[in-house]
């Protein structure tokens, strides 16, 4: 009873909030290939309730992109302005059972890999973040930047970069609201780009390059300075390519 009593509460809640004075634009972090071949890039600003929904930006010579949007329990739906701040025309996804589906048409061939830039515009106050999943993809990094705040919260960008491989030919990107306490998203950004190399030096990376600590093999990929032993000097070596395509080892 406590759980219902607070979601159905939290319009009630937002109504009140005083909106920051500044609104800023949801994309804001391009990667320098944007726009070159064998990229997409599409941008949902959810400027209506249409559903699915199509990006109101889209650079995709390849094919079409879609957002299939599922309103969870207690969700609202969509909503063009509730007081969150500036910002108009968002996703109330509700709790469990809220997510949005993207299927992006690309193409498979002649590089064997595919890196995905994704970012979630979503609100943070009795409502919080949802999460982002790339089906067969490789999560590489995240951040987290705040976009516009206001007294009881603010809307935040989540980046995360994914590699996926082999090169599919349509990529899906699903974003889950929170089961408990529910999503609202305001905005999602998606760059692809096919690429020859699926390797970035991060965690996996570095978890194999501790199986060779000390090793003093002539013939360990680790051995980078070729001194007959991995050691420190080789881990700042691999240090200095952090999240870096790796180097050919």
């Amino acid at each position: 009873m406590m759980r219902e009593m607070v979601i159905s509460m939290k319009w009630v809640i937002v109504l009140c909030m005083l909106g920051a004075a500044t609104a800023f634009a949801h994309d804001l972090i391009e990667p320098d290939w944007r726009g070159q071949e064998g990229t997409t890039y599409q941008q949902w600003r959810f400027d209506d309730a249409c559903n699915p929904a199509i990006p109101e930006v889209i650079n995709n010579p390849y094919g079409q992109a879609t957002a299939t949007i599922t309103v969870g329990e207690y969700g609202e739906g969509w909503l063009y302005d509730l007081g969150l701040g500036t910002q108009t025309g968002y996703w109330d996804l509700g709790g469990t059972g809220g997510q949005i589906v993207l299927e992006i048409d690309n193409r498979p061939e002649p590089l064997p890999y595919k890196e995905i830039w994704v970012q979630v515009t979503y609100y943070v106050g009795i409502i919080v973040a949802p999460t982002v999943d790339v089906p067969e993809g490789r999560l590489i990094s995240t951040q987290t930047i705040l976009v516009e705040e206001d007294i009881f919260g603010g809307w935040f960008l989540d980046q995360s970069v994914w590699r996926i491989g082999p090169n599919p030919a349509q990529e899906q990107i699903i974003v889950t609201a929170d089961p408990n306490w529910g999503s609202v998203i305001d905005q999602v950004v998606v760059d692809t780009n096919c690429t020859s190399s699926g390797c970035i030096v991060d965690f996996y990376e570095l978890a194999r390059f501790c199986e060779q600590w000390l090793q003093t093999a002539s013939n360990s990929w680790a051995d980078f300075d070729n001194s007959g032993c991995v050691d420190f000097k080789d881990f700042s070596i691999f240090a200095n390519s952090w999240l870096d395509v790796c180097p050919p080892w």
